[in-house]
């Protein structure tokens, strides 16, 4: 059985597939892309798809065709400087295959779905005559598959971004604004209550301090620091778990502990105990953990 193939819907649906994932790669990947480069990147794709109808070169050869293809359309957006060498370009082709497949997969579900609904009855334009799918439909099914594929990049990306936070903490009168970041690996609960905790670096923490709870905050025992009655109650040992192994953390009840999303600056009081710590991370002062978000 002949089927009629449309070449320029073939080319349009190829390179706007093609144009879709590479930016969705780009977003996943956090690179900058030019939109003159995904376009050329696209329209070799697209070229391709048509051009390779026509010769019958093997299984081989053409599994090699279509490898060198990709390796050129991701070097056309991702090459050059800041593009992370061999390595970065390797990378975005795998994000890129992984890619198409899922919105491959999506196409095909869609196809099914629409067959199972009786589309063939409702729009006989699309099929061609109820045996198979005309390039319209393919169209049509890549405009829905990229719509769904584009939503889900978002939402990927607006999941993965780190959030911050402005923590402020009051104890004895005294207030420190530390810059917190969500972390949602930051488990750690008070062994007493079980609250959250919050994770925060001892030396910012310093002004709110009386000399005995920065003794603590610095190693020392709560049993061997001078502490006063009221102090003593406030201090609380947290015990940890890593990768690298388990430990314990000093930390404090304070008097208020508020948080400040960045992004619309609402302040709200949560209950949390404050573990004196050192962050790695530059420029975050605190480790907040997701719940409290």
């Amino acid at each position: 059985m002949e089927t009629e193939v449309y070449a320029d819907l073939l080319f349009l649906v190829n390179a706007g597939m093609d144009g879709l994932c590479l930016l969705l790669t780009g977003r996943l990947l956090h690179r900058r892309v030019k939109a003159a480069r995904v376009a050329l990147a696209a329209i070799l794709g697209g070229v391709y798809a048509v051009v390779a109808l026509f010769p019958d070169t093997g299984t081989g050869i053409s599994l090699l065709l279509d490898v060198t293809v990709c390796l050129s359309m991701c070097g056309i957006v991702f090459g050059g400087r800041g593009g992370g060498g061999i390595k970065g370009l390797l990378s975005s082709v795998g994000v890129y295959f992984l890619l198409s497949m899922a919105l491959g997969g999506i196409m095909t579900g869609l196809y099914h779905l629409l067959n199972r609904a009786g589309a063939a009855d409702i729009l006989p334009f699309l099929t061609e005559g109820g045996d198979g799918p005309t390039s319209w439909l393919f169209l049509i099914l890549a405009i829905i598959g990229g719509g769904l594929s584009l939503l889900g990049g978002r939402l990927a990306r607006r999941a993965g971004r780190v959030s911050f936070c402005t923590v402020t903490v009051e104890l004895d009168g005294k207030q420190v604004a530390l810059r917190g970041m969500v972390d949602s690996g930051n488990l750690l609960r008070d062994p007493i209550g079980g609250r959250v905790v919050i994770c925060a670096e001892r030396s910012a923490l310093f002004p709110i301090l009386s000399p005995a709870l920065r003794q603590v905050a610095e190693g020392v025992s709560p049993h061997r620091a001078p502490l006063s009655p009221s102090e003593s109650k406030r201090v609380r040992v947290i015990p940890t778990a890593t990768a690298t192994g388990s430990g314990l953390l000093y930390g404090f009840v304070p008097d208020r502990v508020s948080l400040a999303n960045e992004s619309d600056n609402h302040r709200r009081e949560v209950d949390a105990v404050i573990a004196m710590t050192h962050i790695h991370t530059d420029g975050v002062k605190a480790l907040v953990p997701s719940e409290l978000i």
